[in-house]
Formats: C-alpha cells, sequence, structure tokens
C-alpha cells in the first residue's frame, strides 16, 4: 500500500468536524490540488471557494481527487444556475419567505429553516407527515420540488459557510424529521419516486451536508420506512440517523440549545418580529385552486405542436436552440417515464439535472439566456436499462 493510501485510510477515521488550525497537511494538499484544477470554475462562485466547502467533498468522497473534480465542477455550475448570487438574505427567515413565495404550492410542502444551533449548525426542519402526497403531485411540476430544495440547501450553507469565517471550524446541517401525525397515505408510491429522487440530487450536489439526522414521533412502521428510504442513502447519511424516543424534546434540547428550537420542539425560540408568526411551511391539504392546469402555462406553447423525440436506454438526446442574449429559453415537455433533465451552454450547465416524472404535471419552465450561443437541452436515459422513453416537447428561444 503506497502512502497516499495510507493517508487516505488514517483520515477515514477522523472526526469531519474540525477547527482550521487542525487541517492535516495531506489535507491541505489535497485541498490546494482541488483548488488549483478549478479554479476558473471556483472563480464564479467566489463564496463557495472555502476550505471547509472542499473539505465536504474530500471527506463525503474518501478523497478521491479524480472522482471529486467533474462532479464538483458540475455541482458549482448547478448552484450557479439557480441564480442566488443577487440574494440578500439576512436570515433563516427571510430564506423561508422567499421559498415560500418561489411556487403557489411551495407552502404545502412543509419545512424550513428553523436557524442555527448553540455551535453554529444550521436546523433544517421536515415536518414530512404535515404533506398530502396525493394532492401535492398535482400541483407543481417535480421539477420544482427538486429546484426548491436545492435552493433551500445551498442559502443555509451560504449561512454556514458564513458561521465557519467566524468560528474557524467546519459546521454542518442538522435535520429534524417530525412524523408527527403519520399515515399510511404518505407512502404514496408516485410522490415516494419524486422524493427519493430528491433525496439522490440533495446527496450529489451536498456531499457530507448532514450532520445528524434526527427522527421524531416515529410510528410502529419506522422500519418499513427506512427500508424504503435507505437505498438511495450514502453510507455516511445512513451512519448518521438517529431515531428518538419519547425524551426528544429533552435531547433536541440539550444538543442543539433550547434558545434555538421553537416551542413545538422543545424550545424558547420566539418567532422573528419582522414576520410576527413562525414562517416554517406548514403543509396541509392544498386548495383545489392550485391544482394544475394549463392556464398555468400563459399561451407560451402550442400543444398541438409537440414534437416527438425517443432516447434509447443507456443513452441521451439533445435538442439544440440558438438564442441571443437576453432571449427567453423556453420548455415544455412531456415522458411516460421519468427522464433525466438539464440545460447546457458550451458544456456547462445552465439549469442543473433533475430526474423528471411528469405522470401528474408535465415539465415546462424558462430560463433567460445570459450568453449568445446554442444551448443544449438534454434528455437522458443513460441510466436506464431496458426501455427507451419517449419525449414529447416543445423547446425555443424568444
Amino acid at each position: 500500500m503506497n502512502d497516499n493510501s495510507e493517508n487516505i485510510k488514517r483520515h477515514l477515521s477522523l472526526s469531519h468536524y474540525i477547527k482550521e488550525n487542525e487541517i492535516t497537511s495531506f489535507q491541505r494538499k489535497c485541498i490546494d490540488e482541488i483548488r488549483l484544477k478549478l479554479k476558473d470554475t471556483l472563480k464564479m462562485y467566489p463564496d463557495y471557494d472555502t476550505d471547509f466547502s472542499i473539505l465536504r467533498w474530500l471527506m463525503g468522497y474518501d478523497y478521491n481527487i479524480e472522482f471529486i473534480i467533474p462532479k464538483m465542477k458540475k455541482t458549482i455550475e448547478a448552484l450557479i444556475s439557480l441564480d442566488i448570487g443577487n440574494l440578500n438574505l439576512e436570515t433563516p427567515e427571510d430564506i423561508n419567505d422567499h421559498i415560500s413565495k418561489r411556487s403557489i404550492a411551495a407552502p404545502y410542502f412543509p419545512g424550513g429553516i428553523m436557524g442555527l444551533d448553540k455551535d453554529g449548525n444550521a436546523i433544517i426542519l421536515q415536518p414530512l407527515a404535515k404533506a398530502v402526497p396525493k394532492m401535492l403531485v398535482k400541483t407543481e411540476k417535480a421539477s420544482c420540488l427538486h429546484y426548491l430544495s436545492a435552493l433551500e440547501i445551498e442559502l443555509a450553507f451560504q449561512m454556514i459557510r458564513q458561521e465557519e469565517r467566524k468560528r474557524k471550524t467546519k459546521l454542518g446541517a442538522k435535520l429534524i424529521m417530525d412524523l408527527d401525525g403519520f399515515s399510511t397515505d404518505l407512502l404514496y408510491m408516485p410522490a415516494v419516486k419524486i422524493y427519493l429522487n430528491l433525496l439522490t440530487l440533495l446527496q450529489d450536489l451536498f456531499p457530507d451536508f448532514a450532520r445528524v439526522l434526527y427522527i421524531v414521533n416515529c410510528p410502529k412502521i419506522i422500519g418499513q420506512l427506512l427500508l424504503i428510504v435507505k437505498p438511495v442513502l450514502a453510507k455516511q447519511t445512513r451512519d448518521k440517523i438517529r431515531i428518538l424516543g419519547d425524551d426528544w424534546k429533552t435531547i433536541l434540547k440539550n444538543e442543539l440549545g433550547e434558545k434555538h428550537l421553537y416551542p413545538m420542539w422543545g424550545g424558547t425560540k420566539i418567532a422573528n418580529q419582522k414576520y410576527g408568526e413562525i414562517n416554517i411551511r406548514p403543509g396541509g391539504i392544498p386548495p383545489e385552486s392550485i391544482i394544475f392546469n394549463e392556464t398555468r402555462l400563459n399561451n407560451n406553447f402550442d400543444l398541438k405542436k409537440l414534437e416527438k423525440i425517443s432516447v434509447p436506454a443507456g443513452s441521451k438526446k439533445v435538442v439544440k436552440v440558438k438564442a441571443n442574449k437576453n432571449q427567453q429559453l423556453m420548455w415544455y415537455f412531456t415522458c411516460g417515464k421519468d427522464i433525466d433533465f438539464k440545460i447546457t451552454l458550451n458544456g456547462i450547465i445552465k439549469w442543473p439535472k433533475f430526474r423528471i416524472i411528469t405522470e401528474f404535471v408535465p415539465e415546462f419552465g424558462n430560463i433567460v439566456a445570459k450568453e449568445t450561443g446554442e444551448y443544449e437541452f438534454v434528455f437522458d436515459n443513460t441510466y436506464g436499462t431496458f426501455f427507451a422513453k419517449n419525449v414529447y416537447y416543445i423547446i425555443y428561444a424568444k
């Protein structure tokens, strides 16, 4: 075994949460190598260019730099494409408010950022049982959930990076999954599939992001629930799951800090005066008025002029559209099965790759072309093993 292998083996057993002055010479060498190889990409998102951000990738992928480089490059491009550079969100409540306003269905996707714990880690709450999946899947395109979740986590990590600069220590996110009110209606399989796709996406974009995942108010069938979720969870994430018993409020209070938790989760935190009430997204039953219908397309697509493309298993197909700077790039499509979809320009991601399901709501959207060029709309079925997937689409620039 060579010296590098020995170094990696030794570092895999070290704590992931270290102070700035505890970064080893081997870690420093790896950080510097990645920073050099990705210098042009990191210049596009300076806030991401920190030792601890790069360490998350190294620790999340066992210091495999050759594997990390292309994944990290694509991730930074994807985060840039979320267009969050000009947002001025000073508090967790500002982030929650912003997310809730990005879609008429967003308030019915329960959860949000509670704030920072006593040590500076982000507290992210998911009161999952407050969702009504059979209704939710009819309100919004699947990409909306992926987009809003990625946006929320990255905005939380902007807070974390700010705390890391102050405290000079590596931090992370502490997730509370509250299953109070759980019913088997939550196991509506089309919605479960979308949620599992989301978990896969978030792990790809945010390696080593979860410091701990608390599960509280657990139903008796928690074992079966974990059997559904565990296959898509990285081993590091699985190892961080903690199922808490009846004393869960005491544990959260002791580990996160009483004043950092809202009362219903064991603390004494009060609502931000700016908003006057706790603005964690409440979930609940979506009203009939927000169920998707074609008026939401704003007459942008003539559905009598759909084109068809067949994407064989193990391959991808590309639709190319030329656009001038500041033109709108428009897309609409349906597919009988799931399909990966992204937009690139000269190989650089301009819209993140999301796994799309259009069983209930078609995929549609638009972005502004920030450069003149030929944009590639990529339909990716490389993960498929047997069947081709037929996509019916309209894509154009205006």
